[in-house]
């Protein structure tokens, strides 16, 4: 494991460990107080997309091709489903 490889792990890890609080209000406290449909919930939602974006942004592991913006999707904002065809 090389030093690059070793310094990518690291920022993942601080990463995650910064975020885990955010998610962690998002699933327990809001959920316990607001539906998903209420303003809070869907304002907070966009705000940790919007966290996302900015760390995979400075982020110097990103490859913008290979990651979608939708990869991460906090559980207060729905993604539409589409019909499944076989049905």
């Amino acid at each position: 494991m090389g030093l690059g490889a070793v310094a990518r792990a690291l920022i993942r890890a601080a990463y995650r460990l910064v975020r885990f609080p955010f998610h962690l209000v998002d699933e327990v406290v809001l959920s316990a107080i607001f539906d998903e449909q209420a303003p809070v919930r869907r304002a907070y939602g966009k705000f940790l997309l919007d966290c996302d974006g900015a760390a995979r942004t400075f982020s110097p592991t990103t490859r913008r091709r290979s990651m979608p913006p939708s990869t991460t999707r906090s559980p207060a904002i729905p993604v539409a489903s589409t019909p499944n065809p076989t049905s």
